[in-house]
C-alpha cells in the first residue's frame, strides 16, 4: 500500500503542476490537525492556493486505507515533538524525481524531515 499511496501522491502532484499551475518544485501540501479531523491545503511555496483533499490527492479508494493511519501519525508526531497541533503541521513537497517527501513544521519553521512511510505505514 504504501508504494501505491507514494505513487498516488505523485500523481497528484503531476495533476496540480498542470491543473493549478504551480511549478513542480513548488508544490506544497500542508497537513494540519485542525479540532480532531486533518485538513488539507494545496500551497506555492508559502503562498496557499486552495483547499484540497486526502481523496484528490490519492483517490478515493487509498484514502480510505489511508485517513487513520495518517491521523494517528499526525497526532504520534506532534506528541512526541511536545507541538501544539494549532502550531504544528506537516508539508508534503516534490523531490527531484516527483516522488513524495515530508517535512515537519512548527509555527512555520522547519524541524525535522519526515519518511512518508512512516507516515503511512
Amino acid at each position: 500500500m504504501i508504494e501505491q499511496v507514494k505513487s498516488s501522491i505523485t500523481k497528484a502532484f503531476e495533476r496540480f503542476n498542470q491543473k493549478d499551475g504551480i511549478a513542480m518544485k513548488d508544490i506544497r501540501i500542508k497537513i494540519v490537525k485542525n479540532n480532531g479531523a486533518l485538513e488539507y491545503t494545496l500551497m506555492n511555496k508559502i503562498d496557499v492556493v486552495r483547499p484540497t483533499s486526502l481523496t484528490e490527492m490519492i483517490g478515493a479508494m487509498n484514502s480510505v486505507l489511508a485517513k487513520s493511519t495518517l491521523h494517528s501519525s499526525m497526532e504520534k508526531l506532534i506528541k512526541e515533538n511536545g507541538l501544539d497541533e494549532r502550531m504544528a503541521n506537516l508539508r508534503l513537497y516534490p523531490l527531484g524525481d516527483n516522488s513524495p517527501s515530508s517535512y515537519l513544521y512548527n509555527q512555520g519553521q522547519p524541524l525535522k524531515q519526515i519518511d512518508i512511510s512512516t507516515l503511512i505505514n
